[in-house]
């Protein structure tokens, strides 16, 4: 494998560490538990939902190439029809559903830190990256497709 060929990491490898340390602080600083047992199950539904949407994403990408140091083509459909960021949604959607199931006041940071560290840090690079690469192109799709939902 060439240096241009990196192999993405799947999207919950990448979240690993974060759901560890989650984990970790729930139990060693649960504040208060807002959901009790079974209720926490619903936290399942979002857990699903947000895997799917991750793999959607990677895969539509991996499919039309769009993935890479410089991407060479603008992927707007599948999922990017709907957001402009389905992984990041992803993962918000994923991440609230482990706070549901963790059920502690605590747990709900996480997702807001997701959401927060997505919306003012790595999206705006991306989207100036994106600018330069493809210019109008991608200029118009932002003004058809949200940034979010």
């Amino acid at each position: 494998m060439n240096a241009k060929q990196k192999r993405s990491i799947p999207p919950l490898f990448q979240q690993l560490p974060l759901i560890l340390l989650w984990i970790i602080l729930h139990f060693v600083f649960p504040i208060r538990m807002i959901l009790e047992f079974p209720f926490t199950l619903i936290g399942l539904a979002p857990i699903i939902v947000g895997l799917f949407m991750q793999v959607q994403a990677a895969r539509i990408l991996l499919k039309n190439k769009g993935v890479g140091e410089k991407p060479t083509l603008l992927v707007t459909d599948g999922p990017y029809k709907y957001s402009r960021n389905p992984a990041y949604l992803g993962g918000i959607v994923f991440f609230f559903g482990f706070a549901i199931l963790l059920g502690s006041l605590v747990s709900f940071v996480f997702p807001l830190i997701m959401f927060l560290l997505a919306h003012f840090l790595y999206i705006p690079i991306e989207e100036k990256e994106l600018k330069v690469i493809f210019g109008e192109k991608y200029l118009d799709y932002m003004k058809h497709v949200r940034r979010w939902i």
